[in-house]
């Protein structure tokens, strides 16, 4: 268990986070950056700054060495601007009755200071490192991620190796039919944005020869899209941990995002008057990793084909899926049993886009709580008032994360007792 020194230096840069503004608007990272970069230079790491514009400031450090698939600790510093509602000043990491309240609390300065903590502690340790660990702490995230991870990979890949990740959007605790489950995003959807416009001018007086009329015609035809279920491997194995049972909301709710496509009305604005000036309806389409161009064309088609409208379809963003059988998830998964026993990790598919995209590959979506703040209860949380983690799930989360790195770098090189590996590291 992490000791009393451990637990007070956690408390200490996660609540030095949150009372860091870094709102996105306007975005000024700086701060934040700063106090990251002394907490690991204090220690002797070394640390680049790195900036698409300035005060859009990224972290970049790393650990250890050797020729082994490296770890990055992924997380971004950027927050929402805090909205009305609040009980508790955003900035200030009010701390009561064992809860911390602040902006960030759970998206994502939790994560951020876990994963600064682990590597200072690792660095501490003396345990000697057969690959690198590398923390990454990124602009921008909230708005697109141009200034953060999608500059990063643009122009420093080098930066970014193939390995496996620890990001966010999982770790939050649901219980069905006496299960306890503990969310770990596996992938994430692909996305396109999409215009539709009427095709020409009115043909006559009735409303539904109007632009806005055509228009209206083509949202009830999308309204009525009913995409069939796809299974991927994450959420196969999603069906079989909840044995096809759906009972929580939350849990039902998880398993239809994870399953469907989702083609949503983003935007539009109608003139009726006859002649008047006509905008674009403007559509999102969230699809299941795997879908192609053309399974998106044929969809449109057999939506608006027979509409008076025409369509035009962006660049397709794809999604991902990660491997379960991936020893750094079972590291994670037997690391979680360890410290909560009666608790199984749900793979699942994450709730809108998050940095992991630029990298797709064995990305983990973990920062793991306690059953004490519950995932119906940290939806609402998420961009919202009262944001807030309690001090118990903050030094779980932690000492998860820890262990499941001091498994991973001692771990038999590659083809040596995997067997034995696939066993214990299980989710059962």
């Amino acid at each position: 268990m992490l000791n009393r020194e451990q637990r007070r230096e956690l408390l200490d840069i996660f609540t030095s986070l949150i009372r860091i503004d870094s709102s996105n608007p306007p975005g000024n990272e700086a701060a934040a950056a700063a106090y990251i970069a002394s907490l690991l230079e204090g220690e002797g790491i070394a640390v680049r700054l790195l900036q698409k514009a300035p005060d859009r400031v990224n972290v970049y450090a790393e650990i250890g060495q050797g020729d082994r698939p490296p770890v990055l600790l992924l997380s971004h510093i950027d927050v929402v601007p805090p909205a009305g509602g609040w009980d508790y000043p955003a900035f200030e990491a009010v701390r009561e009755n064992g809860r911390i309240y602040g902006r960030g609390a759970i998206d994502t300065k939790h994560l951020t200071a876990m994963e600064i903590a682990c590597t200072l502690w690792l660095k501490r340790s003396g345990v000697p490192l057969d690959r690198r660990i590398i923390l990454l702490a990124t602009a921008d995230e909230e708005a697109g991620s141009g200034y953060g991870m999608g500059f990063l990979a643009e122009e420093h890949p080098e930066l970014l190796p193939s390995g496996c990740v620890i990001s966010e959007g999982g770790g939050f605790v649901m219980e069905q039919a006496g299960q306890r489950l503990r969310t770990c995003t596996c992938g994430e959807k692909g996305r396109c944005s999409i215009s539709v416009e009427p095709t020409q001018a009115p043909t006559g007086p009735e409303v539904w020869s109007t632009p806005a009329g055509r228009l209206l015609r083509a949202m009830a035809a999308i309204a009525a899209c009913e995409p069939e279920p796809r299974l991927t491997e994450p959420t196969r194995a999603f069906w079989d941990i909840v044995g096809g049972r759906f009972e929580d909301p939350t849990v039902k709710n998880l398993w239809e995002y994870a399953t469907k496509s989702c083609l949503a009305i983003d935007a539009y604005e109608m003139e009726f008057a006859a002649g008047g000036p006509q905008k674009p309806l403007s559509l999102s389409y969230q699809y299941i990793d795997g879908t192609t161009r053309q399974e998106v064309e044929e969809l449109l088609a057999s939506l608006l084909g027979d509409q008076e409208v025409r369509y035009e379809i962006g660049p397709l963003s794809e999604g991902y899926t990660c491997s379960l059988e991936s020893p750094f998830f079972r590291e994670l998964c037997r690391a979680s049993r360890e410290l909560d026993p009666e608790t199984r990790v749900l793979p699942m598919i994450a709730l809108g886009r998050t940095d992991g995209r630029f990298i797709r590959r064995n990305v983990y979506g973990y920062s793991p709580l306690l059953a004490d703040v519950p995932f119906s209860q940290v939806l609402k949380m998420v961009h919202g008032p009262n944001e807030h983690i309690t001090e118990a799930s903050l030094y779980f989360g932690a000492e998860v994360i820890y262990r499941a790195l001091l498994g991973t770098v001692g771990a038999p090189a590659a083809g040596q007792g995997s067997s034995q590996e696939m066993e214990e590291c299980s989710n059962d």
